[in-house]
């Protein structure tokens, strides 16, 4: 039984091809609304011949898990803890732009970190790209072996205590191609260690992930609604974007009510910072116990002004 055979939860064997990370009835939204175009490197992918390569449904990504006849039902314990309640608030958000209230944000917040966590991990199968020669040949072992994929073993953790993992941050954005360009000041470009380690064994390497959904309501055109979620253990982070207003925090810490249409609505340029605000230093940071990073003066920054362009510090949103 190899590795990506097993649930990435608690290591039983997994079930079938996999567990869809975004599920069935998310799925069911863009149902009869392609072609769709699967972008990488800010690019749209190539299929044979150099046009983009085009899907009628919208990309299926799936994770070993296990399922009904695992003892432990991996599967269930997610619909339980985190797809049931969250279904009916992100309907509304995305579906009619619908505020929400507690405890729906809380909801919405718990859904989309374990989905991010879920799609940014290692063994995560994105079927449709692995059709297409050019993600096989130019792609597909970066996204794998990327700094900033995911640790895999926040998923086991996070099963064992029925928490999600510390030192997780999300945020969310609406970001619109239609807009009319923003142009917000300079910005604080963060500088993150690769990893940090302290004397008590606590620390880690950081992830990151973004995803966006869209269109949003009827006639959204162009409208996503995106998450980034950040893995930082033992760093204390800030957005600079939240700072200005233009990303809303959604976790740790849920604001009490959610209204997308409050939201700022970001050009395509400005919306590539929702998830590209930092940049991997390359450093190893060591700690004494009960120490966390930065400490005083060792936080390095740089001034990013907003280019009129795509943003070369992060693929283009999903």
């Amino acid at each position: 039984m190899t590795a990506s055979r097993t649930c990435v939860f608690c290591h039983e064997p997994a079930s079938g091809q996999g567990e869809h990370v975004l599920p069935r009835w998310l799925l069911k939204r863009w149902k009869g609304q392609g072609p769709f175009t699967i972008w990488a490197g800010g690019e749209p992918l190539k299929a044979r011949g150099g046009a983009a390569a085009r899907y009628q449904n919208i990309e299926r990504v799936l994770l070993p898990v296990c399922g009904d006849g695992s003892r432990n039902n991996c599967n269930g314990w997610l619909n339980l803890t985190f797809e049931e309640e969250a279904q009916r608030p992100v309907e509304a958000l995305l579906n009619h732009l619908a505020a929400i209230g507690e405890p729906d944000v809380t909801a919405v917040a718990r859904w989309a970190v374990k989905t991010l966590l879920l799609y940014r991990h290692p063994l995560a199968r994105h079927m449709e790209r692995e059709k297409v020669r050019q993600w096989r040949d130019e792609y597909a072992d970066r996204h794998e072996q990327s700094a900033l994929s995911l640790p895999p073993d926040l998923l086991p953790q996070m099963r064992q205590t029925g928490r999600l993992p510390a030192d997780v941050s999300l945020w969310v954005a609406v970001v619109d191609e239609d807009t009319k360009p923003l142009a917000p000041p300079a910005i604080d470009l963060f500088s993150m260690p690769s990893r940090v380690h302290r004397e008590d064994g606590a620390g880690g390497r950081p992830g990151s992930s973004t995803l966006g959904f869209g269109p949003l309501g009827s006639n959204g055109a162009g409208a996503r609604m995106v998450f980034h979620l950040l893995f930082h253990p033992l760093i204390d982070v800030r957005h600079p974007l939240e700072e200005q207003g233009l990303v809303s925090r959604l976790w740790p810490h849920p604001p009490t009510a959610l209204d997308p249409q409050l939201l700022p609505r970001l050009d395509a340029a400005a919306g590539r910072y929702v998830g590209g605000w930092f940049q991997p230093s390359g450093m190893s940071v060591g700690l004494q116990d009960g120490e966390r990073w930065p400490q005083a003066g060792e936080l390095e920054v740089e001034k990013l002004e907003f280019p009129p362009g795509p943003s070369p510090l992060s693929p283009p949103v999903q």
